[in-house]
């Protein structure tokens, strides 16, 4: 008989999904039906029509079973307002567990807003360009010593319109830093110093596409000489309005005399979020001394870029760029070009010369998983509160369930409540985040950049929808663990079933240590990297050091000022010495050559990079001399002479310093004596290895005065007044300057923020894991209240009590500990290898975390434990 009866495991689902009510009826039908097709078509073709109608039933759901019949009907109006009264007295009754949940969530979520905010902002930039998918950066690349310049001859895209066709536009820069601008207002001459200019080709602004300021955009606004764009908020600092559109501004370049440009379109400042920035857009095409124009130089200081078609593709570009630059370099072997995307430059570029200062994308993804992280140890706290306070609720559970109350109602109330918690949290997470706004206005502080618009934009979609996934998912677990409790059990006083969701717990709070412990670990390791760059030995001695900039605005008795000014800094009694370079260090080099030795043949070059200096260099900065002879002055022949570092020597294939004293060097179609070697120093940051430099005698280049001044900050001020007033009497020009060494460590701008933030997010996460170490230390607790008081009626000391309880605690912590440390030691190593100068991971990188974490674990199981150990142990024994 059981051969002609419909599969069993069919039969029980269908019983399962169906209400016995309406079970009886619907089986007995599909029954009848299996028995006619197993007559005519057999036992096989029946059992498919059977488990195909019951399959069927599943979109059925309101013929679930009877319970949840019962469970969608009662919702109701009434129903949602006695849960919410519930839930509202349950609060109140249990505060400090409400006060520990928001605030640990609070502070987690914020934190997590906070970053996310920046980490959408650093991988937006260059996105707001109208064709930003398909601007390509143009590079140039020395295979000999591996490095990569971001910066080309001007004639490069001229020559590239035949060899790559997919390039639609191309266009190209050169950036004038720390320019002067001079408008003539009411028959006067005012100048505006500290500006940021650029010459750029006529077709710029149509391949980078800034909003304009004005009703109207003028994408030929740099077509004509002697033209020029400016941004709105400069328009402002220089006329007061906006539209000035026809106005004039005054231009001087060491390249032209002073010149007049009219003013042709006014666009909104740039973006923050580009990987370079301007105040004004020179045209190109303005003519220099001769009739030449910049474009028509031949040295590397452009910024060159394409426009590719719209399905181009990057790889073949880069195929043809190979094959061109066998012509173009000619006997530069070891010369070629590179091709970036521009929405990588900000994060995924590190090259010499860069248009503006990068991040790393590590560092961005680093504090992106710290963000993750921490809102991860939030929701973890929540589980962990919720099921340690499973006891105190325990017997409400039992008597609801007695009283009829269905698992499903219990699970949408437990629901509830966490999702009045999180909701709650973000509200007090949101208020965090604007108290920390008015605090720190400055949107260089933390990582406000006025963008809390991104909370409704597509990027804030995905928050929204990552909160509401954590809101489920922090409460899953409690309601289906709560809601499970046997009511008969827990009314007879056995609670044995609550502890069933222990491991979870135990892996929750295991996971907590590590994060926790993986953060401090990384923090200490920044601030010991961060620390080493800025107190290691540069090789040249950059302390007490000022850099007084000279005016740009320069008329025809400018020469002889510049010698009263020198004259007179020499005749002040606190300066000790003088000197002059055409960059200083910290600034990176104003160009590089392609050099070698007569001896070598022309395949054998290979990139060296030029610093001009005077004869009184090296002793002014302290530079060590290894061999051969200092710069003698503007004596006959000078010129011609050079200095080079040990890496050039070296770059160059001699083995000892000697050899290289009366070589010749060829490069910039010119014989250069080699006549001495110094010690190399740090003349970039120490992210990067010692570049073959060399030190070649610029007597006449004078961009700036290095002043050294005594180390004594109670005369500073003087000192500077001093500096100041002769400057203002010779010059008739704002002083400019700035200490080389406070300007030198701004290369470890990023660095220093990823070491506050990581502290910072560090705090947050061991103040987030003490909120949850203190629900878990309840929890056992509270679990084992009988047995610690038995033990102590029994004679145990409090000691071998505290020893007892703090057991799996401790254990948890050591081997969270080593898991950390496992962990810590790859990611660290990896970040460390962007470092040429770095330290050594250390045993006590990461004994020093994990003992910390111990010791706070170790006070808190203490203060727990001596609070319930000052209670009545006869009153638990009897319960």
């Amino acid at each position: 008989m059981n051969d002609k009866l419909p599969p069993k495991w069919a039969v029980n689902l269908l019983k399962k999904m169906l209400d016995p009510f309406l079970f009886n009826g619907i089986y007995g039908d599909l029954l009848e039906r299996y028995h006619e097709i197993y007559q005519q078509n057999g036992k096989i073709n029946a059992s498919w029509y059977f488990i195909w109608n019951t399959l069927g039933f599943i979109r059925y759901w309101r013929l679930f079973k009877k319970r949840k019949l019962h469970f969608s009907n009662s919702i109701s109006p009434g129903m949602i307002k006695n849960y919410l009264k519930t839930i509202f007295r349950s609060f109140l009754k249990r505060k400090a567990y409400v006060f520990l949940n928001i605030a640990g969530l609070s502070i987690g979520i914020a934190s997590f807003i906070l970053i996310w905010q920046y980490v959408n902002y650093e991988k937006s930039f260059d996105q707001f360009h109208e064709h930003s998918d398909r601007i390509y950066r143009l590079t140039r690349k020395d295979k000999s010593i591996g490095k990569e310049m971001a910066n080309t001859k001007p004639d490069l895209l001229d020559d590239l319109v035949d060899a790559v066709p997919e390039m639609k536009k191309g266009t190209r820069f050169f950036i004038r830093r720390n320019a002067s601008l001079l408008v003539e207002k009411d028959g006067t001459q005012e100048i505006f110093k500290d500006l940021d200019v650029s010459y750029a080709d006529s077709n710029f602004l149509s391949v980078f596409t800034f909003p304009s300021a004005l009703a109207f955009q003028n994408s030929n606004a740099l077509a004509k000489i002697n033209s020029i764009v400016i941004v709105e908020s400069l328009a402002l600092k220089l006329f007061g309005k906006s539209e000035v559109v026809g106005q004039r501004i005054g231009v001087k370049d060491p390249n032209f005399p002073l010149t007049f440009f009219n003013i042709t379109e006014v666009i909104k400042d740039v973006p923050k979020s580009s990987h370079f920035r301007f105040d004004a857009l020179l045209s190109l095409n303005t003519p220099l001394r001769g009739g030449q124009s910049l474009k028509d130089l031949n040295w590397n200081g452009f910024y060159s870029y394409m426009l590719a078609d719209r399905n181009a593709d990057p790889t073949a570009i880069q195929s043809k760029l190979d094959n061109f630059s066998g012509e173009y370099f000619k006997d530069e072997v070891n010369m070629g070009f590179g091709l970036q995307a521009m929405t990588d430059i900000h994060l995924k570029s590190d090259i010499n010369f860069e248009a503006g200062k990068n991040n790393d994308i590590r560092t961005v993804n680093y504090l992106a998983m710290t963000a993750f992280l921490i809102l991860l140890m939030a929701y973890f706290n929540y589980i962990n509160f919720s099921t340690a306070k499973s006891t105190d609720r325990a017997k409400e559970i039992g008597v609801r369930k007695v009283l009829g109350a269905q698992k499903g109602e219990l699970r949408l109330q437990f629901f509830v409540e966490t999702a009045i918690i999180n909701i709650l949290s973000i509200v007090v997470a949101i208020l965090l985040l604007f108290m920390l706004k008015q605090l720190f206005p400055s949107e260089q502080a933390l990582f406000f950049y006025n963008n809390w618009q991104s909370i409704f934009s597509i990027s804030g979609l995905y928050l929204v929808l990552i909160l509401i996934a954590g809101i489920f998912l922090s409460g899953l677990y409690p309601a289906f663990v709560m809601s499970s409790f046997n009511p008969l059990k827990i009314l007879s006083g056995s609670f044995k079933g609550l502890g069933k969701g222990i491991p979870v717990r135990n892996f929750l709070v295991s996971a907590q240590y590590t994060i926790s412990i993986f953060l401090i670990i990384a923090s200490l390791v920044i601030y010991n990297q961060v620390n080493y760059m800025l107190k290691q030995d540069k090789g040249i001695d950059i302390n007490d050091v000022l850099i007084v900039n000279l005016p740009d605005i320069r008329d025809e008795n400018y020469r002889e000022k510049l010698g009263v000014y020198k004259n007179e800094l020499e005749q002040m009694a606190f300066v000790t010495s003088i000197s002059t370079a055409s960059t200083t260090p910290g600034n990176g080099y104003n160009y590089s050559v392609q050099a070698r030795t007569t001896q070598q043949l022309a395949t054998e070059t290979s990139t060296f990079y030029i610093d001009g200096v005077d004869e009184n260099f090296l002793d002014h900065y302290k530079a060590e001399l290894l061999s051969g002879r200092n710069f003698r002055g503007a004596t006959e022949g000078e010129k011609s002479k050079v200095i080079l570092n040990e890496a050039a020597v070296r770059q160059l294939g001699f083995n000892t310093n000697e050899e290289v004293i009366g070589k010749e060097l060829l490069f910039d179609d010119s014989n250069f004596e080699v006549i001495g070697v110094i010690a190399n120093y740090h003349h970039k940051s120490l992210k990067e290895a010692y570049d073959p430099q060399i030190l070649a005698y610029y007597g006449t280049y004078v961009p700036h005065f290095s002043v050294r001044i005594p180390s004594n900050p109670s005369q500073q001020a003087n000192y500077l007044a001093q500096l100041e007033s002769s400057y203002k009497t010779v010059f008739g020009q704002p002083f400019d300057y700035f200490f080389l060494e406070q300007h030198f460590n701004t290369q470890y701008e990023s660095d220093v923020n990823l070491l506050k933030l990581s502290g910072v997010f560090s705090f947050i996460a061991i103040l987030i894991a003490v909120f949850g170490l203190i629900g878990m230390v309840a929890f056992t607790i509270t679990r084992r209240l009988k047995e610690v008081a038995i033990r102590r009626v029994l004679g145990a000391s409090a000691w071998g009590i505290l020893m007892i309880l703090s057991r799996k605690v401790l254990i948890l912590n050591l081997i969270s500990g080593v898991v950390a440390a496992l962990l810590s030691i790859t990611y660290l190593n990896q970040w460390l290898n962007d470092f040429a100068f770095k330290i050594n991971l250390s045993l006590l990188h990461f004994l020093v975390p994990i003992i910390l974490v111990l010791g706070i674990t170790i006070l808190i199981v203490l203060l727990q434990s001596s609070r319930v150990l000052s209670l009545s142990m006869s009153r638990f024994i009897k319960e």
